[in-house]
């Protein structure tokens, strides 16, 4: 990769893989004998955002090794680059665990849209749900999110309520105990019940879906598509 920044100054081309390049950074930054690392002291913030599995797909022959039963090239490529991130997400677990933080970190993994199926193999599938990227149908919509909070966040349980990433900043504040602003209109909701499984419905009457202009619009179980060209 050649498009990597630290502090404002490019770096690069390195050498590797990007979510291992992406870990080791953050691994560095975690590091609590790492002079250039956070503030020990206060309580802290990562954002942590993986190439994987964008185009161009490129993996480390370790992790395509362990699909020797796909006939496709494209597939093996595409299984073994979402493996290389995972991989990479367990390194930052560990690191975690290692330096003590994981009984007081809440750690949430999610994505930003479904997959690109214009890509075909390149770009993956939601099936059995339908389309994916740019679409408001759930294959474009529906994506993985993993809370986890030793202690808080209950192991094992999952919720299908509809939420969304735009309920990260009211949910992150209150649990952060920060003020959430009055002065504006928050489109999204403190989740945070839901989070620690204390609450198993969510009054949202309806939910609208946006690409450049409305597409749809949910209510429970049901959503309406409008036509677009």
């Amino acid at each position: 990769p050649d498009n990597f920044v630290r502090n404002g100054k490019a770096v690069g081309p390195l050498e590797g893989y990007s979510s291992q390049l992406v870990v080791d950074e953050a691994l560095d930054w975690l590091d609590p004998s790492n002079d250039t690392a956070r503030d020990k002291g206060k309580p802290f913030f990562l954002f942590v955002c993986f190439h994987e599995p964008h185009e161009p797909i490129a993996s480390a022959e370790i992790f395509e090794r362990l699909y020797p039963d796909l006939k496709h090239r494209a597939q093996v490529r595409h299984h073994a680059n979402i493996t290389q991130m995972d991989h990479a997400f367990g390194r930052l677990l560990a690191g975690l665990d290692q330096h003590r933080l994981s009984d007081d970190t809440l750690v949430l993994f999610t994505s930003d849209n479904g997959p690109w199926i214009l890509r075909k193999d390149h770009g993956g599938h939601a099936l059995p749900l339908r389309s994916g990227k740019t679409t408001c149908w759930e294959g474009g919509l529906r994506v993985p999110c993993i809370v986890r909070a030793p202690g808080r966040v209950p192991a094992g349980v999952t919720s299908d309520l509809v939420t969304a990433t735009i309920d990260l900043m009211p949910t992150i504040a209150t649990l952060a105990g920060a003020e959430i602003p009055t002065d504006r209109v928050l489109d999204g909701l403190d989740v945070s019940k839901i989070w620690h499984g204390e609450q198993v419905k969510l009054d949202r009457p309806y939910f609208y879906y946006q690409h450049f202009y409305l597409r749809g619009v949910r209510k429970g179980d049901w959503k309406v598509m409008l036509k677009h060209e």
